[in-house]
């Protein structure tokens, strides 16, 4: 088993998956939620637990919002450095003053990877 399916069998572990099959209904889910009203941050946490942050960047990348585009960025980052989860933490703590608590639980999972991976 290669490291990449390693990943996703210990994350379909942690998120209580049975089968490909609930991870392909999340993955839908999360589509779904993107093309309500074209808003990344709509399905941010969705793609987050399923692991897809590259898919997650380019979301954003199309996204019309100027205020999305450094987002792309830091998606973009190596999020397993050190300085990377960080940045994410302090992010997290910065989105919770603004109450915006689910775009905060998303750099919170950013800046801990081990609770899902």
């Amino acid at each position: 088993m290669t490291e990449k399916e390693a990943n996703v069998s210990s994350l379909n572990d942690a998120l209580g998956f049975r089968d490909k099959q609930q991870f392909d209904q999340m993955e839908r889910l999360a589509t779904q939620q993107y093309l309500k009203n074209e808003d990344p941050k709509a399905c941010t946490l969705l793609y987050i637990a399923l692991n897809k942050l590259q898919v997650l960047a380019s979301l954003f990348k199309i996204s019309k919002d100027e205020k999305d585009k450094p987002l792309v960025a830091f998606l973009s980052r190596n999020i397993q450095d050190e300085k990377n989860k960080a940045a994410a933490m302090k992010n997290a703590y910065v989105l919770i003053g603004r109450h915006q608590l689910e775009f905060a639980v998303t750099f919170f999972l950013l800046g801990d990877r081990k609770c899902i991976c």
